[in-house]
């Protein structure tokens, strides 16, 4: 199962609180991959624009309402796909999970593989009225060390369910975090 900071689903991401940390990994191999400081969910997305901040700098740019919107349908997007490519079967959801995960954490399909069963599925539900800036927010990779991010960063509330072959669904409902970088891409945060 792989873990998310956006979502969690079966070998691709599994994201949980942890005394402030959100973990990720498969279900037999969780890491800590992020920290937030306290950032509370508001229920429905603010009408005024909030600040971003890039995690490699520290300097806090600020998103225009339409600016929001539109990182929100990108990251919509990128989880319609990653969706759409666990449904295709476990290869191709590690394929595209990979591809689309944020370039400073170093992911690689071999590596995932070894850590995801077969059969496994994953799919991501977003409670799209939550997004809400996440400027706080740090990425760190498998050996706990703070990656820096560059981007207007998001959380939003996701339901995560996970599928492996003979077991019950792993369903829970988390906060997921996601980035529209400098390149305008939507990536998700993940460690397999």
């Amino acid at each position: 199962m792989l873990l998310i900071v956006l979502a969690v689903a079966a070998g691709v991401l599994v994201v949980a609180a942890v005394i402030g940390a959100v973990v990720i990994g498969s279900r037999h191999n969780t890491k800590k991959v992020a920290t937030a400081t306290s950032v509370a969910l508001p229920t429905s997305v603010p009408t005024t624009p909030a600040p971003s901040t890039t995690a490699a700098t520290g300097s806090t740019r600020t998103a225009p309402a339409d600016q929001q919107r539109a990182d929100e349908d990108k990251i919509t997007q990128l989880f319609s796909g990653v969706n759409s490519a666990w449904a295709a079967g476990r290869d191709q959801g590690i394929a595209f999970t990979v591809a689309h995960t944020y370039p400073g954490l170093a992911q690689t399909v071999p590596a995932c593989q070894v850590d995801i069963p077969a059969g496994e599925t994953q799919s991501y539900q977003l409670d799209t009225k939550t997004f809400a800036p996440a400027p706080s927010f740090q990425a760190m990779d498998g050996d706990d060390v703070v990656v820096p991010v560059d981007g207007r960063i998001y959380q939003v509330m996701a339901t995560v369910t996970i599928t492996d072959p003979g077991k019950p669904p792993d369903v829970s409902t988390s906060a997921v975090h996601a980035v529209v970088a400098p390149d305008g891409n939507a990536y998700m945060f993940f460690l397999c």
